[in-house]
């Protein structure tokens, strides 16, 4: 199914990955603006995908566009048939790992308010994909991450998300299992520990991690 004209060029799929980070102390706090520059001019088509994904979104939610809804669809088939982040993951720091995780949040998201305009064929590929997706970040941000940081916290809202999206009970599990250990975790004052040791970006990562917990919330 080719892209409709109007939705404009689709930014070209990475399938591999090669990100380095960018904050040079042990806590994560101090930013390198050189290598935050570097970070974000590599991983830029997929901020494009994600830029022009939630404006098709808005559009349809807003202004009940179907052409928009048809344009989500058709960006997502258009990554799903390129393999999208399903290739060499690089760097050895997670931030390319990352990404897979972002994605998979928030295509799924998107994917489940516009689905009802795919085609039989473009809903298979599109599913397909973000199974594959699924099926490398559960191992790595969620049976081997040790931290069950904001990361941790997003790819339990992702999965459950796929889970909903799909009708798989193991996913919807995954993230009521994430869900659950993030509030045992948070303080009394509702702060996370893993996020109050970021120092200078405590907040930001806190409010990262908030957001999924009350985005499952919502799902279940």
């Amino acid at each position: 199914d080719p892209v409709p004209e109007n939705c404009g060029a689709v930014p070209k799929a990475l399938v591999d990955l090669d990100l380095k980070g960018y904050q040079t102390d042990k806590a994560g706090s101090i930013i390198d603006p050189a290598l935050l520059e570097q970070n974000q001019k590599d991983s830029k088509p997929i901020h494009d995908f994600y830029s022009k994904l939630n404006e098709f979104a808005f559009a349809f939610n807003k202004y009940k566009k179907a052409s928009s809804a048809r344009c989500a669809v058709a960006f997502l088939d258009s990554w799903a048939q390129g393999g999208a982040l399903l290739g060499n993951m690089k760097g050895g720091d997670g931030q390319s790992q990352s990404m897979q995780h972002w994605l998979l949040g928030e295509s799924a998201a998107i994917y489940f308010k516009v689905s009802a305009v795919a085609t039989p064929d473009q809903d298979v590929r599109i599913k397909w994909w973000m199974v594959q997706l699924a099926k490398r970040v559960k191992p790595y941000w969620y049976e081997h991450n040790t931290f069950r940081n904001n990361h941790y916290a997003h790819t339990g809202a992702g999965l459950m998300q796929l889970g909903v999206l799909l009708g798989d009970k193991e996913y919807i599990e995954v993230g009521r299992h994430v869900f659950e250990d993030q509030l045992k975790q948070a303080n009394a004052d509702g702060s996370l520990p893993r996020e109050v040791g970021r120092g200078q970006l405590a907040l930001d990562y806190q409010n990262r991690a908030v957001s999924s917990i009350i985005y499952m919330a919502q799902l279940s």
